[in-house]
């Protein structure tokens, strides 16, 4: 009985990323216009061969290694990692790509939200300004550096808590800076 050999995580990203790289190393050397460089016993064939070996290294046959590669080759926009993921799945490959950021918070709401913290406070100079920051949530962040003192645990815990609009809800994300979130 053959002993089966399990990547430890670290192993599993280096063989992720050392895929990923010669991926683009394929690509790029498919594009050369050096006919020594590409087709069968160039180093196109040699870059093909090593990324073979990553991918089966990974527990994937050499079939479905030359079948995710040509996957990948077929669609430019393709990571390895999903092209060998839909070669497993047969699933459509519209849902794996990274589709455009959409915030659930829109920048009305999070701007009702920066007036109602301004509103909130006689102190402080400028104004809170919106960001929209991409932290894997679906808020908006409001910042006021210039604002009063200690104003972003004011509203969020002090006791004189002004009203959220509607459906919105925020909490302290620094001294000087909540995130507006949906309300629960």
């Amino acid at each position: 009985m053959a002993a089966t050999r399990r990547l430890r995580s670290p192993q599993r990203f280096a063989t992720r990323e050392l895929a990923e790289t010669l991926l683009t190393t394929l690509r790029m050397v498919r594009r050369a216009e050096n006919a020594t460089l590409t087709g069968r016993g160039t180093c196109e064939q040699d870059v093909r061969e090593a990324l073979v070996k990553v991918l089966h290294a990974a527990d994937w046959p050499r079939v479905m290694a030359h079948e995710a590669i040509d996957y990948a080759l077929a669609h430019d926009d393709l990571t390895m990692a999903l092209a060998m993921y839909a070669c497993q799945t047969g699933g459509p490959i519209e849902a794996l790509k990274p589709q455009p950021r959409q915030f659930l918070i829109t920048d009305e709401q999070a701007q009702a939200v920066a007036d109602v913290i301004r509103r909130s406070f006689s102190g402080g100079t400028g104004h809170p300004e919106v960001l929209a920051i991409e932290d894997g949530d679906d808020g908006r962040f409001i910042a006021w550096l210039e604002g009063p003192d200690d104003w972003a645990w004011r509203v969020t815990q002090g006791a004189g808590r002004p009203a959220m609009p509607q459906g919105l809800r925020i909490e302290a994300a620094t001294h000087a800076s909540v995130r507006v979130l949906p309300a629960d």
